[in-house]
């Protein structure tokens, strides 16, 4: 099956001044053909949609999603803001996690900032109760090579780097060791589909496949950031796709901690994409395109950039090669940056028979809901 036609999109706003909601309105968009229209309508409740009223057939699922708790040993003392807007999140979530209907969170990499043991430590009490249901990733923040900390290559040739990258191994701090061996090794309340010595895996909630890509879908890091490796992330998933959904037309969900933002894709304020600061490639991204375009991916979730509290930023529509709301083509692929557990962020994910909502949160208060039109097999 191929991507479907985004056929309509609907995005509530809330408009907050301190703890109320004071103001709200909806956008409705519906491409037909290669033209959009839009329409601004007055607020109403969500569940007053355009969309089908059939009676839902399949199991619906509800997970949560953030990205970039960040623990940072510079920001740890209970003073440090960073540390307990992020420990104020862990919280929500794991309060939503122990109650239905959240089958569990994703995380999109940076779970510490330096990858020392004492912000590794302090991630695990941010998911403590809750690590069975927790499928994260890792971030750019979680690879290091300090200068000030040797390096043991016995450590790392151990791991089994060999099999997943191409480049001569530099070797990563202890730190980072750990929590690539955290990823691969913990168990999780759903098995996950993978093998030694990958950290990238799959999972299935009912008919939904999930796939956590870490980094970026890419086999080589960018050449000015090797230390960011993604440990032949691309390789992984189009055989995992191959081998679990093949052309049955299931839902895809991908989570990885680059997005399709401007800071992720290196662009500056000219526009243009600066080759030193972006984080992957345009060739990169194109090749994961050519991949997904065979299937039935539902939504993309990012990290990286921290602040979203704002639609057009992101929720970040892509077709191969547009990207954002104002000149993507019909066939599109919805892609959310998750926005940083330490600044407060996260979404709430609830996929029915015909639609995926996504509300983004800052801390309890929502700000931003998305409706989107989605195929499930009947």
């Amino acid at each position: 099956m191929l991507i479907s036609d985004r056929k309509s999109i609907k995005c509530s706003f809330f408009l907050l001044t301190g703890i109320s909601i004071i103001a709200g309105w909806t956008c409705q968009e519906a491409p037909k053909k290669n033209m959009a229209t839009k329409q601004c309508l007055t607020a109403s409740p969500i569940q007053t949609s355009w969309f089908s009223n059939k009676i839902q057939r399949l199991p619906s699922v509800h997970f949560l999603v953030t990205a970039d708790p960040q623990y940072d040993e510079n920001f740890m003392s209970p003073d440090g803001k960073l540390s307990t807007d992020a420990d104020e999140v862990s919280s929500i979530i794991r309060q939503k996690v122990h109650s239905d209907p959240f089958r569990g969170l994703l995380i999109a990499g940076d779970l510490t900032h330096n990858s020392y043991f004492s912000e590794f430590e302090r991630y695990q009490k941010f998911v403590d109760g809750i690590s069975h249901k927790v499928y994260e990733g890792l971030g750019n923040h979680d690879f290091h090579r300090l200068p000030d900390i040797p390096i043991d290559i016995k450590a790392n040739q151990s791991f089994g780097f060999a099999e997943m990258m191409d480049e001569e191994l530099i070797g990563w701090n202890k730190g980072s060791l750990a929590l690539f061996d955290y990823i691969r090794s913990k168990k999780r309340e759903i098995p996950v589909n993978s093998s030694f010595p990958n950290i990238h895996y799959s999972w299935d909630w009912d008919d939904i496949h999930f796939v956590q890509l870490n980094l970026f879908p890419g086999d080589k890091p960018v050449p000015r950031k090797t230390i960011q490796n993604p440990f032949k992330a691309f390789t992984f998933l189009k055989k995992d796709l191959i081998k679990y959904v093949g052309d049955t037309g299931r839902p895809v969900v991908l989570i990885h901690h680059y997005g399709f933002d401007n800071f992720s894709r290196g662009i500056g304020e000219d526009g243009q994409i600066n080759p030193k600061s972006e984080w992957w490639t345009t060739e990169q991204r194109q090749a994961y395109w050519e991949v997904l375009s065979s299937y039935n991916v539902i939504a993309i979730f990012s990290g990286h950039a921290h602040n979203c509290q704002d639609c057009d930023n992101c929720y970040l529509p892509w077709d191969g090669t547009s990207v954002g709301r104002t000149n993507v083509q019909p066939k599109s692929i919805p892609t959310f940056v998750s926005g940083s557990a330490r600044e407060g962020c996260y979404l709430e994910c609830s996929v029915y028979d015909r639609k995926m909502v996504v509300t983004r949160f800052l801390k309890e208060k929502p700000i931003l809901q998305y409706e989107l039109a989605i195929e499930r097999l009947n």
